[in-house]
């Protein structure tokens, strides 16, 4: 039987009270289209993104999360501050319907900003989405003389949220990156962090990771981020002992555990 005006008002007016925010995560924590961690990625409570560090020559990607009520719209502005302490790149994720998940991968890129949109996208066509999907791309210049700089995300919707990020700049570049040629990304189905698996094991086996180039997917922005952080030791024992170091069982975002512990073992200028 067909809903009353009265019942479907009634059914709506939790989506119609939504407050709109901003959220940022990690690349290893991907978000479904009504705000929350898609079941593959789901662990620990994800980490909050405050001051990640970058070392310089580096790129690194953050999940971009705005959730609003129906029929609203919105701006999406970028601002770094000094404008040229980064370059930065963003992408719109779009969704796959997966044995009943929407579970974010392909990615678009916006190339001007700021970036205007509504909810529901009505490119997506997800049925009751309240939530739309960024990826933030950032790459630090070789030559910075910067320790840190800020970062604000903001969101106009009516009125202001500002997401600030205190991007701290670590003293020392990351090596030059080989020319790029293939290398396989995890099913879309797997954890995130499968993705960073495959890169460890060829590493492990005594092979160089490497990256094709693409910015297709979430998946290949995530072999290139594992591939970088492994050009800052190349040697395997090495690896192999700060792999053995993760706690087991601790959700995708464990490898932000190596990456740490690969950044504090390079040589600092």
């Amino acid at each position: 039987m067909p809903l009353s005006r009265r019942h479907f008002l009634a059914a709506q007016a939790p989506l119609l009270r939504l407050p709109p925010s901003v959220e940022i995560y990690s690349e290893f924590q991907r978000i479904d289209p009504f705000g929350q961690v898609v079941p593959p990625d789901r662990g620990p409570r994800p980490r909050e993104i405050l001051s990640p560090a970058i070392p310089r020559n580096a790129q690194a990607c953050f999940h971009v999360a705005i959730t609003a009520p129906p029929r609203a719209s919105f701006f999406l502005y970028l601002v770094p501050n000094p404008v040229d302490a980064c370059v930065v790149r963003l992408f719109r994720q779009h969704f796959s319907l997966v044995h009943a998940s929407w579970i974010p991968d392909r990615l678009e890129e916006i190339h001007r900003l700021p970036e205007f949109n509504v909810m529901p996208d009505p490119d997506q066509k997800v049925p009751g989405q309240t939530t739309s999907l960024y990826l933030l791309d950032l790459s630090i210049p070789p030559a910075t003389n910067l320790s840190g700089f800020r970062l604000e995300v903001q969101l106009k919707i009516g009125t202001w949220i500002i997401r600030p990020l205190e991007i701290r700049i670590l003293p020392f570049s990351i090596p030059d990156a080989p020319p790029p040629s293939p290398g396989p990304v995890a099913p879309l189905t797997a954890p995130s962090s499968a993705t960073a698996d495959l890169v460890l094991a060829e590493a492990l086996a005594g092979k160089t990771p490497s990256w094709n180039g693409s910015f297709a997917t979430v998946r290949d922005l995530i072999r290139r981020n594992i591939v970088q952080d492994l050009r800052l030791s190349p040697n395997p024992a090495t690896i192999q002992k700060l792999h053995a170091a993760l706690p087991p069982n601790a959700g995708p975002e464990s490898y932000l555990r190596l990456r740490s512990a690969l950044q504090q073992s390079f040589p600092r200028d």
